[in-house]
């Protein structure tokens, strides 16, 4: 049995604690009110500017949901 890597950032954010990239190219999003989720075939481009965007839950919203 192969054991994903992955690559888990701990974020500042009001709404993100912890998003997580495994090496399927899906994320794991940790929310501060214990809720996880798991976004698939994000990669790591967008994981990338998703941290470094100012505010990760807006960069959710208008980058990551519906798309």
């Amino acid at each position: 049995m192969k054991i994903a890597e992955v690559t888990e950032a701990p974020v500042v954010s009001s709404w993100i604690t912890d998003i997580t990239l495994a090496d399927d190219d899906s994320v794991t999003v940790a929310l501060n009110d214990g809720k996880r989720y798991r976004v698939e075939a994000v990669g790591d481009a967008v994981y990338q500017q998703w941290l470094n965007a100012p505010s990760k839950g807006r960069f959710f919203h208008e980058q990551i949901k519906n798309n």
